[in-house]
């Protein structure tokens, strides 16, 4: 009897032991998830930035293009 409750003993200790790491490799996971988010949501705020950017040069380079065959 007293084996058996030493080993449900150790057997528990084992659990909660790997219910911490699962814990704590799930509090990892969740932060690299939000740095991940931020990261997406400034590149996608920058791809915008660049889109603008470029419209903005290619209506002036027609522009300057139709400009200039006149």
């Amino acid at each position: 009897m007293k084996e058996q409750a030493a080993m449900v003993e150790r057997r528990n200790g084992l659990m909660v032991a790997e219910i911490e790491e699962l814990r704590v490799a799930l509090e990892q996971t969740e932060r690299g998830r939000k740095v991940a988010e931020t990261e997406l949501v400034d590149a996608s705020e920058r791809v915008g930035l660049l889109h603008s950017q470029n419209t903005s040069l290619l209506n002036t380079k027609k522009k300057l293009e139709t400009d200039l065959v006149q």
